[in-house]
């Protein structure tokens, strides 16, 4: 079955857009105010359906002393087709046990699990956003699996990145990723070698600083005329090449800002406007707003698909999610893979979906034997179809790379550099441990931030105010 799974990904997983991690930080899964929803339109949301039905896996009723497991998740098409063969593979090996897996289409998805949770049909499995991931166990619908771990012998710390355990400062784990993704930085060789520009690096141990790769990005910009940012005559209005679209997404934000020691919160309140949020943010800003390498927000708007960017040779640069691999890969097979630039110290983030499982199911043992099962990528082949593991092994173990990283999908740069990159230097983004994130992220700082992208607002003035808007619902760290 598992060499089944396999070639099922092989052979339609490569039009994936779409994976576990769908959700995290973009779209607005359901539109229950009451409930954890998100309503920042992101570049995550590519592979959701527009379909608001859900979908249900024809599970046979359970019989006499038959189990049934509830699975609910947002996975569309091929990943919904992929997940549902992976409970049927787990049904074929545990008699006795039915796998009911459901998909509650995304822009829904909040409100119906909320109301599933409220009429006490609690899932026995379920997604939660890593915006929210911890808001089911603080209301006790998520069981804490650290206790559960321990009892079977296993560190969850030692065997799973530290971004896959979704753990709050008390020791409770709520949660564990499931569809890792993290940020890494795609580039087009063919530009780089036209300009005879270096690559950026692709040491995740010593990736190029910030004021090296804007130098890079002056390089490889160019207009209509052929003039650079900086010479006499360049026309910002007629470029011809960008030299990358300006990181301004709030996950990407985070990362600088941790290069950089640096934050958007502490426990105390907002510390973006400290000197190091500050210096992140005019950098970021600079990009479009002073050295002309990327496109305002208003040119960006009118631009082609990113993939469509690179096949063009249009797109030197781009930061984003390793989830955008496959569609960019498709235009551009020798598509660069790099690490982000560095502030003081080489970061990325990994970030996913959390699988929870119910603290009030009725056959605890079971549904955590499946958890488990499910959750791991030793025994379900689905975990690593179009994601990265959530375990360290995979990482560390040369002999497993083509487990997760198919030579014949993924190039040589991808498997130089994320490796190395997810075993040493991501991170959980704020947005996974900042208390009502959803809210602050999307209904503050986000709009708040827009204003200096837009040339409204200075970051000082725009951190000062954000300052005194999020105080009245900040509630601190996880």
């Amino acid at each position: 079955m598992k060499k089944k799974l396999s070639a099922v990904f092989l052979t339609a997983g490569m039009v994936l857009g779409l994976t576990a991690c769908g959700g995290s930080g973009g779209g607005n899964a359901g539109s229950d105010t009451s409930a954890p929803e998100n309503s920042e339109a992101s570049e995550m949301d590519a592979g959701q359906s527009e379909d608001s039905s859900s979908e249900s896996a024809e599970a046979a009723p359970a019989g006499d002393g038959e189990i049934t497991i509830t699975v609910v998740d947002w996975n569309t098409g091929i990943a919904s087709d992929l997940q549902k063969a992976a409970c049927q593979e787990y049904m074929d090996s545990h008699p006795g046990i039915i796998i009911d897996h459901q998909t509650i289409a995304y822009e829904d998805y909040n409100t119906k699990l909320n109301t599933l949770i409220a009429a006490g049909q609690t899932p026995d499995i379920f997604y939660a956003s890593d915006l929210y991931a911890f808001n089911y166990g603080e209301q006790g619908v998520s069981q804490d699996l650290a206790p559960l771990y321990e009892a079977q012998g296993v560190d969850m710390k030692e065997k799973f990145l530290s971004p896959a355990i979704y753990e709050t400062a008390a020791g409770e784990v709520y949660g564990l990723a499931y569809g890792v993704v993290c940020t890494v930085m795609y580039y087009d060789k063919e530009i780089f070698d036209a300009a005879g520009v270096e690559y950026p690096s692709s040491d995740p141990a010593n990736p190029d600083t910030w004021d090296e790769w804007v130098e890079k990005l002056k390089q490889i910009t160019v207009d209509q005329n052929g003039k650079h940012p900086g010479e006499e005559g360049f026309n910002p209005l007629a470029t011809k090449t960008y030299g990358t679209i300006s990181p301004s997404w709030y996950y990407h934000l985070s990362t600088f800002l941790h290069s950089n020691e640096g934050a958007f919160f502490d426990e105390n309140g907002l510390t973006l406007g400290n000197e190091e949020g500050l210096e992140v943010i005019k950098a970021v800003n600079d990009l479009a707003a002073v050295h002309q390498v990327a496109p305002t927000p208003i040119a960006e708007d009118a631009l082609p698909t990113v993939a469509s960017m690179f096949k063009e040779n249009q797109l030197g640069c781009y930061i984003s999610g390793s989830y955008e691999y496959i569609d960019i890969a498709e235009e551009n097979p020798d598509i660069g893979i790099a690490m982000i630039p560095m502030f003081k110290r080489p970061a990325s983030i990994a970030w996913a979906a959390c699988l929870e499982m119910s603290a009030t199911t009725e056959h605890p043992e079971e549904v955590f034997e499946f958890f488990r099962w499910y959750a791991e990528a030793d025994t379900n082949p689905c975990h690593v179809a179009s994601n990265l593991p959530n375990e360290y092994k995979y990482y560390e173990d040369e002999s497993l790379f083509d487990i997760w990283m198919d030579p014949s999908i993924y190039n040589d740069d991808f498997h130089a550099v994320v490796p190395a990159l997810m075993a040493e230097y991501a991170y959980s983004p704020e947005m996974c441990t900042v208390k009502n994130a959803g809210q602050i992220f999307d209904e503050y700082v986000a709009p708040q931030l827009d204003k200096v992208w837009m040339g409204e607002q200075t970051p000082e003035d725009a951190c000062a105010e954000l300052a005194d808007s999020v105080g009245a619902v900040y509630s601190g760290l996880w």
